[in-house]
């Protein structure tokens, strides 16, 4: 690893500076024919919905902060939605309706309102990019901060997820900025520290509901803070007292939310709130206390904001435990599978990253092994046993989950991940520097070579054989530039094989909608039946060339294009099965890896 940004600030800086500008250029360029993919319709309906009305009916399984967000740029633009419709006036599912109406018939150009939508997601993950080299270069320095950055700034699980319109890296922001201040209040229990803190968990608890993990990962830090740092005969009073503050810091959260739900609630009918309530509750087949007291407040006045956020949180526990039909592995499973996101994270990360990953978890056992004084040595070290703690947590809650969608849900990870693998990697090559300026130049000889040799030879091996893993990593994901969202690595066989393992998001999320209508223009093609996984309407794009099409229909001659996510599902019922008369042999291309393009005779 190059010495001089790690000591050179001014250097390190403008390192930083050129990786986030990279991957703003990159996620800009790789967005601009996108179409718009399946949850950013409901998400742009909900959000100009809450900006424009200030009114929740729509889409309360998510808080409201990143749709707000990205929903941002249409206040500018002179668009007319049909607010009489019903998918508004009636539906509580309506969102998926109203969303494609204001892309296609508010008189906006739906090429523009994608782009534009994009573009805050696009900037606040360049930021939360900016905020990890930032914090990991005030706590481990320089050399990790930069190497933390590199993996944010070439993970295409980041590059593909930071363009798209969904709370996924907003959840990341929230998990990282939520434990970082948790942190700084544990080291620096003061008044000033707690209210950060508290702010801090309740941006958190406002990017998507699975942030309520970071309570007892909070609880849990806060009872091994004060039985590692606090002496024997205080540890009691230190465990009451960081306790106590712990409940403080999340009592502080929960009052963060209320004006943010009391905003978005204030023009939502408290009659209407309380029959999409009922009506939600009714179809989710919700039951227990919990849904009798969400429902009860639903038309207070007062209650409800809370209200609105508890409706939401049962939806996402209801959702995890029932789960969804995955496609893993050849099969489609009647419920998730707990192997699927070990998988998904084996073969949808650069392997270069898992390598890694590997060497700098062998350093740190080593490290672990070293010290005689436990307590002394978990201290030392609290902030990166933290992050384990949380990336366990979320982890074994992710194992448990039923809902195998995609890798996405395991971001709010990743950061954590980056910062570990990068402390450790450059700790081991301060290590081996210092090892090396340490000997005297007449050190003895060892079988023919001077011991300085041998130190600089180890040294200059460990950093020629990190920069080519680097190297590795980043031509591994910028080969598939503009599709990061179908980056598969090669123990998959790369973005052409990962279809054969999983879908859905993981590959195919209905962005390339676009790309198929140039591709029909370049080929001439007059007619192309389609069965497309996507929100993006087809008949905008291929105008009178398309033709619907369905697994179950009669198969047909010419130009056929089917959604990898529908190709890999159709097995499901074997007269539908499009192997039948569709083998992949028979393939004539793929668009960005997402859509299969066949011509029969």
């Amino acid at each position: 690893m190059p010495a001089a940004p790690a000591r050179n600030n001014l250097a390190a800086n403008s390192a930083a500076a050129v990786l986030l500008v990279l991957m703003a250029a990159l996620m800009f360029a790789s967005a601009w024919n996108d179409t718009v993919i399946n949850d950013e319709t409901a998400h742009l309906a909900a959000g100009y919905s809450y900006l424009r009305k200030a009114d929740y009916r729509f889409n309360p399984e998510h808080p409201p902060l990143m749709k707000d967000l990205g929903a941002l740029p249409l206040l500018f633009m002179k668009l007319r939605p049909p607010w009489n419709d019903k998918s508004w006036t009636e539906d509580p599912y309506g969102q998926w309706t109203l969303g494609s109406q204001l892309l296609y018939n508010s008189g906006g150009d739906p090429d523009t309102i994608t782009r534009a939508v994009k573009a805050p997601i696009i900037l606040f993950t360049v930021a939360l990019g900016g905020v990890l080299f930032w914090w990991t270069r005030k706590q481990f320095g320089a050399a990790a901060a930069l190497l933390a950055l590199f993996f944010f700034v070439f993970s295409p699980t980041f590059l593909a997820h930071g363009r798209f319109v969904t709370t996924d890296v907003g959840t990341a922001a929230g998990f990282f900025l939520g434990t970082i201040a948790f942190l700084r209040f544990l080291k620096h229990p003061a008044w000033t520290n707690v209210l950060l803190a508290g702010l801090a968990m309740g941006f958190a608890l406002l990017t998507k509901f699975s942030t309520v993990l970071l309570v007892p990962a909070a609880f849990l830090l806060a009872i091994s803070w004060a039985l590692v740092h606090q002496e024997r005969r205080l540890r009691a009073r230190g465990l009451v007292r960081y306790l106590a503050l712990t409940t403080a810091v999340f009592g502080i959260a929960v009052l963060t939310i209320y004006p943010i739900y009391l905003h978005h609630t204030w023009n939502y009918p408290p009659a209407r709130q309380r029959a999409d309530t009922l009506s939600i509750i009714t179809l989710s087949d919700m039951h227990g206390e919990t849904k009798d007291a969400v429902l009860w407040s639903s038309d207070k006045q007062l209650l409800r904001p809370w209200s609105e956020y508890g409706l939401g949180l049962l939806m996402t526990f209801k959702r995890s435990k029932v789960g969804n039909r995955p496609f893993f592995l050849g099969e489609i499973f009647p419920a998730g599978q707990r192997f699927y996101f070990p998988f998904v994270y084996l073969v949808k990360e650069p392997l270069a990253l898992h390598l890694l990953s590997l060497l700098a978890l062998a350093f740190g056992i080593s490290r672990s092994l070293q010290p005689s004084y436990r307590r002394e040595w978990i201290a030392a070290h609290f902030t990166e046993i933290a992050f384990l703690v949380v990336i366990t947590i979320y982890w074994v809650a992710a194992i448990n989950s039923h809902l195998n969608i995609g890798v996405r849900h395991l971001l709010p990870t990743f950061p954590f991940v980056y910062i570990l693998v990068a402390n450790e990697l450059a700790t081991r090559d301060r290590s081996l520097a210092g090892q090396a300026d340490a000997l005297p130049a007449d050190a003895p000889y060892t079988a023919g070579q001077s011991a300085p040799a041998r130190r600089a030879a180890a040294l200059w091996g460990f950093r020629l054989m990190l920069g080519t893993l680097l190297a590795w990593q980043a031509v591994s994901v910028l080969r598939v530039h503009p599709s990061y969202l179908a980056y598969f690595n090669e123990l998959a066989g790369g973005p052409d094989g990962g279809w054969q393992y999983v879908v859905d998001s993981n590959i195919d999320w209905g962005q390339d909608l676009k790309r198929l209508a140039e591709f029909v223009e370049r080929q001439k093609i007059t007619e192309i039946p389609l069965d497309y996984f996507g929100a993006a309407d087809p008949a905008y794009y291929l105008k009178e060339k398309f033709r619907g099409m369905g697994s179950c229909d009669a198969p047909v001659k010419g130009w056929v294009a089917v959604s990898a996510m529908w190709y890999q599902m159709s097995r499901e019922k074997s007269e539908c099965d499009y192997r039948r008369w569709l083998p992949i042999d028979k393939l004539s291309g793929k668009i960005g890896y997402s859509i299969f393009v066949f011509h029969i005779d």
